[in-house]
């Protein structure tokens, strides 16, 4: 059995009383900006030498435009770029998740938009996720 890195990305965003054309440009450009950060957050797996990596996804439409035959616009060349990326010399799983069940890969997330350096280890989980990490689990049992 191989051994799997789970990697995923968090991201929040505070939308409220956007509609019409507004509202669509401004979901469109959440798509793409998590597809990006799709991207950009696998191609630093990639360099970090992970080569089994399970990628958590949790926006549905981002998660659709990669696994799908075809690109929608919102997130178009992005998807096909990821997919090319993926057919490299590894193995990627991607998988819907729930917002609820990646509270520790959001608290990472602004944990790491807080930081001065590029690059943050960690050989335990940090103090600060261990409560969320609880609440992870249980919500997915």
């Amino acid at each position: 059995m191989l051994g799997f890195e789970t990697f995923s990305l968090g991201q929040s965003y505070g939308i409220f009383g956007w509609t019409g054309m507004q509202g669509s440009l401004w979901h469109m450009f959440l798509v793409q900006s998590e597809t990006m950060g799709v991207y950009i957050g696998l191609m630093a797996v990639w360099d970090c030498g992970f080569r089994y990596v399970v990628l958590e996804v949790d926006n549905i439409e981002v998660y659709q435009a990669i696994c799908a035959e075809q690109y929608t616009a919102k997130a178009g060349s992005l998807a096909w770029h990821i997919k090319t990326l993926m057919q490299g010399e590894w193995e990627v799983r991607v998988q819907h998740v729930l917002r609820e069940g990646i509270g520790a890969a959001d608290t990472l997330a602004k944990l790491a938009y807080k930081s001065s350096t590029s690059v943050i280890w960690f050989e335990e989980p940090p103090s600060i996720i261990l409560h969320v990490l609880m609440k992870d689990v249980n919500c997915l049992d």
